[in-house]
């Protein structure tokens, strides 16, 4: 979902349940992706991403292919 400054990531339940260091290991790859200025954990299952120049659709897209491509719990 858009915010006014940056992106609301929902985290699949399976991967949030997992613990929190799996979730805090994700905010890292975003935060390196060009137009990302800084990544929160919101929650236990939600990552603010403050991209202001990047694109919502684009950044989604990124996400979905780096949670499929490092975790079997999306697969």
């Amino acid at each position: 979902m858009a915010e006014p400054e940056g992106f609301d990531a929902g985290v699949h339940a399976a991967v949030a349940a997992r613990g929190a260091a799996l979730v805090d290991f994700m905010t890292l790859e975003p935060a390196r992706r060009p137009g990302v200025d800084t990544v929160h954990r919101r929650a236990a299952d939600a990552l603010l991403v403050h991209a202001p120049a990047g694109d919502a659709d684009a950044l989604e897209r990124w996400l979905d292919d780096w949670m499929t491509a490092h975790g079997p719990f999306v697969r």
